[in-house]
């Protein structure tokens, strides 16, 4: 286990190899501030699924925004992980209307298994899932063509500059340099049994009484936890933000299913960074109209 010291959010414990990763999620998370778009919003006492919680970076954001006042049900069904979470949850300054209900468990849907294999891989745990072949496609075709990559970037030129070459010279060999890390963190993969419960199922035996953010990242099982929702778990949700990739019609499926929910202001954006890897990645958000 490694950490590093990071701004507004204090000290943070990963895999060992994790590192990269944990980076990018910190900028997603508190810098561009990738969940709360879209109307979204956070209030204290408010009570929040983080659905893939990897180490607890959107469980500590969370509780920053909620100003210490929330109950956070966080879900991590990988062990090496889910000990990560617990010591950066359990460093969290104590505050008695701050509450964290912590699932060494995955989500699926009703009637679902109750166990499942999953591929965890040490440099990049944020991206363990049931679906492997999927995952490991993306990456191929994300890393399969530098040069059109790099034509991209170009295209993108986020810091403005007045010509391509310049924009080339001085981001390739910063965008190389993490496509390597990135893609070296999927060469090494293990596979692990994980226990699995449904939504449903952790709001009866919870007594939950309102989903106020349903926050799901789970690397291609987004439909499925969706499915393990009953009547009064949608008639409880008030706001739901998805990151999914478009397989198979993924994204229209869930929408139906939102719609059908009584969820409304439903949008569908394509994050930056997946328009500049032409990665077919999607943020949902959702809320449910007020009276």
């Amino acid at each position: 286990m490694r950490s590093h010291q990071y701004p507004s959010l204090g000290r943070v414990y990963f895999p060992p190899a994790a590192r990269a990763e944990i980076d990018f999620i910190y900028n997603e998370v508190f810098r561009d501030r990738e969940y709360l778009q879209q109307g979204v919003t956070l209030r204290p006492g408010d009570t929040v699924f983080d659905v893939g919680a990897n180490v607890g970076v959107f469980s500590l954001f969370v509780a920053r925004e909620c100003r210490q006042e929330f109950t956070l049900y966080c879900f991590e069904p990988i062990p090496e992980t889910y000990r990560c979470l617990r010591l950066n949850l359990s460093r969290h300054p104590s505050h008695p209307a701050a509450r964290f209900v912590l699932f060494n468990q995955g989500l699926t849907k009703l009637g679902g298994r109750q166990w499942a294999e999953f591929t965890y891989f040490p440099g990049a745990p944020g991206n363990s899932t049931m679906f492997p072949t999927e995952k490991k496609a993306i990456f191929q075709h994300m890393t399969s063509d530098r040069s059109e990559l790099m034509n991209r970037l170009i295209d993108w030129n986020p810091l403005r500059l007045p010509a391509p070459w310049i924009t080339y010279r001085i981001l390739s060999p910063f965008v190389f340099r993490r496509l390597d890390k990135v893609t070296s963190a999927f060469r090494d993969s293990q596979r692990i049994r994980c226990q699995l419960t449904t939504i449903a199922a952790i709001c009866q035996e919870h007594e939950v009484q309102n989903i106020d953010l349903l926050k799901v990242d789970v690397e291609g099982s987004e439909l499925e936890i969706l499915e393990g929702m009953d009547d009064r778990a949608w008639e409880i949700t008030r706001q739901v933000v998805l990151e999914v990739h478009d397989v198979d019609g993924r994204v229209a499926s869930i929408k139906s299913l939102l719609e059908a929910h009584g969820l409304v202001n439903i949008a569908v954006v394509k994050p930056n960074w997946a328009d500049i890897l032409d990665l077919n990645a999607y943020t949902i958000y959702a809320q449910r109209r007020t009276q």
